[in-house]
């Protein structure tokens, strides 16, 4: 959305500008409109990220966690992404989606490659009201931290067990009320390993198990890829809803249990998609 707006004001600026400024004198001058296309469009994608900063400042964090999802920053924050993607060039092949059901709150847990593994899920699923857990040091990001604050994303201190209990109680509180879906990279970090995956953290699992829902394993490549590339080079990011655990099957399994049941779900998917590609 952003970007189109971009786009249609650059040529709308243009125009205006060439038919009433007096500019074009000569038919070799047809190199002007390029130049000011160019400029306008950097200048209003400048303006778009100052714009989305300023709204950012009025937001006060006066809990540790959001109390309810606000829809005005999670559209903004959600569109911002489609932007981010698509300024990073970014193509998504997203696959599965038709297995998840709009509208009800699930627990999604994805493998981590990048920083831009959230922005690109959340890109293709506006509207599903995805809540990330995400370290706590992407919360001291100025302004853009009150984006996903106001949107229920949970900061997590690895360092602090008991923070670390009120961010799965909480977590379990917004797919009880209805508000969100819970996003968690059980790997707990990057993995910038050749392996396919990390070790799980089986803890982010009670989640599901508390909240008594359904989760949906899900697959992301190549999302390393596009800091390296960029701009020269546009980068195919593959994402893969593999399937979605039913509570009744895992109700009775510990959360370990569950750990290693995911594993083996995401890492056969990924072997697949990697021989696909």
């Amino acid at each position: 959305m952003y970007f189109l707006i971009n786009i249609i004001s650059s040529l709308l600026t243009t125009f205006l500008l060439c038919c009433f400024g007096n500019i074009i004198h000569h038919g070799y001058d047809f190199y002007i409109p390029i130049l000011l296309f160019i400029a306008f469009l950097i200048g209003y994608i400048v303006l778009t990220f100052i714009t989305i900063f300023i709204i950012a400042i009025p937001v006060k964090r006066k809990t540790e966690f959001n109390q309810k999802d606000s829809k005005f920053y999670r559209f903004l924050m959600e569109h911002m992404f489609t932007y981010l993607n698509i300024l990073g060039l970014v193509r998504i092949h997203f696959e599965g989606k038709e297995k998840i059901e709009k509208g009800r709150k699930y627990v999604y847990v994805c493998n981590h490659r990048s920083k831009f593994d959230p922005m690109v899920i959340s890109d293709k699923l506006k509207g599903y009201n995805i809540a990330w857990i995400a370290k706590k040091s992407l919360f001291k990001m100025p302004l853009v931290s009150n984006y996903m604050y106001k949107s229920n994303y949970l900061s997590l201190d690895r360092d602090d067990l008991r923070q670390g209990l009120r961010v799965i109680e909480k977590a379990v509180g917004y797919i009880s009320e209805n508000q969100n879906s819970i996003g968690v990279f059980p790997e707990g970090t990057r993995n910038t390993t050749s392996d396919n995956l990390l070790p799980f953290k089986s803890g982010s699992f009670k989640i599901s198990l508390l909240a008594k829902t359904d989760i949906v394993v899900m697959a992301i490549l190549n999302t390393e890829l596009v800091a390296k590339r960029w701009p020269l080079k546009s980068t195919k990011v593959y994402v893969r809803v593999c399937e979605v655990i039913k509570y009744d099957d895992i109700k009775d399994l510990t959360s370990y249990e569950v750990a290693n049941k995911v594993y083996e779900i995401m890492e056969k998917n990924i072997i697949e998609m990697k021989n696909n590609i």
